[in-house]
């Protein structure tokens, strides 16, 4: 039931009613000035006398119909009391005080029932401002950069059903966190006019229930990589505390053979170097917690020496074990660091 209204309707009794009256007929011609409430709607008028050009015993009453001149009404409106009027009778439609104290300071006291959400395809500049409606459904993967403009203060809500995104602009766009936004199915955003064209994003919710936090296309992609815990991943500086890793593959690197390698462990801590001749083998300078683990594939008689490390130890005092040199037999040293020393052991020799 929704209270409607047009301006200047105004006419005359064009015959007396009684208190019991539910109907009234207005001046020939004239009803057109009037709503005509449909589907439950309705309008208030005001029927009233006058004595020396002076208003007085005044009646509001509901029009609830309208056949041309005859409106059918309701009695015992707004506090009012029913009583008789004559022909002639003054008939107006009258803003009156129901009307106006569900939204005096705010006050708003009966429900809003917006407009039915209006689907929008994404494009760069959506004018989402002229739409119907203040809930959108918004499809398609466009790059949006601008809204249309509305007066400030109007409010538009979003959901989304592809991925799409909002790029940010310190003026026009203003978005939560300050950095382009990559939409997905099911999420929302809630936006408020600034006016001039400029909106600011209220809210933005992703379809899980989280809120969203800014970022690039591409550090979207790179998350959504992450998430899937498949394929190759970088935790550099991370530290992971007391993890339970099962069945995990360690991989080899496998240098250029020649006659000398250094030790680089961001190629990894399993690394393999075929000798071609006698060969040095330099070790990076000692981290503390650093390990790893150096295979020697010889490639004929060669002997092996070792150096770098800042300070090497061999266990037990030694020196470095005599290496096996033979054509297609490995051996196999492990390292540990501490940041002052690297300490060496044979990790087994002629396989």
């Amino acid at each position: 039931m929704t209270q409607i209204f047009t301006n200047n309707a105004e006419s005359v009794l064009a015959v007396g009613i009684t208190a019991a009256a539910t109907s009234i007929t207005v001046k020939a011609g004239e009803g057109a000035l009037f709503p005509n409430p449909l589907d439950g709607d309705y309008f208030l008028i005001t029927l009233l006398q006058r004595v020396g050009g002076i208003e007085m015993n005044w009646e509001i009453v509901k029009c609830t119909a309208r056949a041309d001149d005859v409106l059918t009404i309701e009695r015992y409106i707004e506090g009012s009391t029913p009583r008789p009027f004559n022909a002639g009778d003054p008939v107006s439609l009258r803003l009156t005080a129901g009307a106006i104290l569900p939204v005096y300071r705010g006050a708003l006291t009966g429900p809003v029932n917006e407009a039915p959400t209006v689907p929008m395809v994404s494009s760069p500049s959506m004018a989402i401002a002229a739409t119907g409606a203040n809930t959108l459904a918004v499809s398609g993967t466009a790059v949006i950069t601008a809204f249309d403009a509305i007066a400030p203060g109007a409010i538009r809500r979003m959901t989304f059903t592809g991925a799409a995104t909002f790029t940010y602009h310190p003026v026009s766009m203003r978005l939560i966190g300050g950095a382009d936004i990559v939409t997905a199915p099911g999420d929302w955003a809630e936006w408020i006019s600034l006016g001039g064209g400029s909106w600011q994003m209220m809210s933005y919710t992703r379809a899980n229930g989280e809120s969203v936090k800014p970022i690039s296309a591409a550090t979207q992609a790179t998350l959504d990589l992450k998430a899937s815990l498949s394929g190759v991943e970088t935790m550099s500086g991370k530290t992971l505390i007391n993890p339970t890793v099962k069945n995990f593959v360690e991989s080899t690197y496998a240098a250029a053979p020649g006659a000398s390698f250094a030790v680089d462990l961001t190629n990894g801590t399993v690394q393999k170097f075929t000798t071609t001749a006698n060969t040095t083998i330099t070790l990076p300078a000692s981290v503390a917690g650093k390990s790893f683990t150096v295979i020697v594939a010889y490639g004929g008689a060669h002997t092996v020496t070792f150096s770098g490390g800042t300070t090497l130890r061999w266990a037990m005092g030694g020196g470095v074990p005599n290496p096996t040199a033979q054509s297609g037999k490995f051996d196999i040293y492990v390292f540990l660091q501490d940041g002052m020393f690297t300490y060496a052991q044979d990790g087994g020799r002629n396989f």
